[in-house]
């Protein structure tokens, strides 16, 4: 039996047919081993077997009735009173929850769910694209995106099934999402990849080149760019992108809404002595921009917190 294996048979073996009990355990096992060299594949079956214990009635509550979460009212915390003024939803970290505040503008009040989900669904999904159930892995993946309108991986998978499908049109769409509510080099990169694949496929050339070029600039060893652009030879320079990105109604880089919020919040908590917070929001500009006066920001906000 290999490492992997061991940890998960202890898991298991110490689940005790006690729903609400059970679902916090497995909540805590998939915290507790995150960062770890199995956190991934941990984190997969604890995110199984959560979803095992929800009945079909729960799960698709899950879906429908975001704004109660009453799955986690029900399972996890009985004490704890339903918020009927609260939208819950399922964040993979701090600056993906003031995106939703900022750009979805939910009519209620943003919470975080205590159950992740997201990553339920999320696996569920990719579960079941391995198993080539492709429309039910659309279907898993876009109730993950309902827990997590703004997360990139969520979209990207969801993205695979629609091209599995040859739903290309949706994939249009959902890459012009992924790329509006990219934050990290390497997603704006992928979402840039997604995009190009689209216009690929649309047989349009120069629209897919320019999002590939865009894409190494963000990912230089971007693997779907670099091929497509060795396979078509065409070379574009920068004001050719940004009339390309202009005619095919597209961004040209990272949302500049993004740097904005980004920004802002930094000096916000800067302003408040957060220094692990606006380091964490000027992070983000750096790694989208490469400006030397962030860089130069950041060193000194290191200096200040050591």
């Amino acid at each position: 039996m290999t490492e992997v294996e061991e940890i998960l048979k202890q898991i298991k073996e110490r689940l005790t047919g006690d729903k609400k009990q059970d679902l916090k355990y497995l909540k805590g096992q998939m915290e507790a081993f995150h960062g770890h060299e199995f956190g991934g594949e941990i984190a997969k079956e604890c995110s199984r077997l959560m979803y095992d214990l929800l009945s079909e009635e729960e799960r698709n509550e899950a879906v429908v009735e975001m704004g109660k979460d009453r799955v986690v009212d029900i399972q996890i915390d009985e004490d704890e009173e339903e918020e009927e003024d609260a939208q819950y939803y399922s964040f993979y970290e701090f600056f993906e929850e003031i995106m939703v505040n900022e750009f979805v503008k939910p009519d209620k009040a943003v919470r975080r769910s205590e159950i992740p989900h997201a990553d339920i669904f999320l696996n569920r999904g990719m579960d079941l694209m391995s198993e080539g159930k492709y429309e039910e892995a659309k279907e898993s993946f876009a109730n993950a995106r309902k827990w997590n309108p703004v997360n990139a991986h969520i979209a990207f998978c969801y993205m695979d099934s629609l091209i599995a499908l040859d739903q290309w049109d949706e994939v249009h769409e959902t890459a012009l999402t992924a790329i509006y509510y990219a934050f990290r080099p390497d997603t704006v990169a992928k979402g840039f990849a997604y995009l190009g694949r689209y216009f690929e496929h649309q047989g349009e050339k120069k629209p897919a080149a320019a999002c590939f070029h865009i894409a190494l600039q963000f990912e230089a060893d971007q693997k779907e760019a670099l091929a497509s652009l060795k396979k078509s030879g065409i070379h574009l320079k920068e004001k050719e992108i940004k009339k390309i990105a202009e005619e095919y109604e597209f961004l040209p880089g990272p949302n500049p809404a993004i740097l904005a919020l980004a920004t802002g919040l930094g000096e916000q908590l800067f302003g408040n002595q957060m220094i692990d917070g606006a380091t964490y929001c000027y992070n983000i500009v750096y790694g989208l921009t490469g400006d030397d006066k962030v860089k130069e920001l950041m060193e000194g906000l290191a200096k200040i917190n050591m």
